[in-house]
């Protein structure tokens, strides 16, 4: 059951950070948004001019950080779980703010909204096994000291 959950985190890391690489570097390029059909109007309540900065944005924290998730996720890393969970909440503000800049909600935030708390559902869930699993951690304090000696 634990591989299956490392698993399934660093599959969530790669599918986001695919495709906030994608769509960022899309926007970067395309900063007037055609590429992606949309429209720089949907910027007017924003203090962006087009979607060149929310391209870089998305592609450096969103892109960037979950595609190192998925690393640290793959090589089941000491405190990738932490990192999974900081990517899930990162991607969780994006959708908001994003979602409050734009004053609209569509079909692909509220798919982004839920791979992130799945991504952060799993991150605790493997966080707690762990903890569970950890001698040191289910001892009281001097009796986990003299096991180290």
């Amino acid at each position: 059951m634990d591989t299956l959950r490392w698993r399934l985190l660093a599959v969530l890391h790669f599918v986001i950070g695919a495709a906030a690489l994608l769509g960022g570097g899309a926007l970067v390029v395309w900063s007037n948004g055609k590429m992606l059909r949309l429209p720089v109007t949907l910027l007017a309540q924003s203090p962006f001019t087009d979607f060149l900065l929310p391209g870089v944005i998305l592609f450096g924290t969103v892109g960037v950080f979950n595609l190192i998730a998925c690393y640290l996720a793959l090589r089941r890393e000491s405190g990738a779980e932490l990192i999974s969970f900081l990517a899930g909440g990162v991607l969780l503000i994006w959708v908001g703010i994003e979602a409050v800049i734009i004053d609209a909600s569509s079909w692909l935030q509220l798919v982004s909204a839920a791979l992130a708390v799945l991504v952060v559902l799993d991150a605790i869930w493997i966080r707690r096994s762990r903890d569970a699993g950890s001698p040191a951690r289910a001892m009281p304090r001097g009796d986990a000291a003299a096991l180290r000696q």
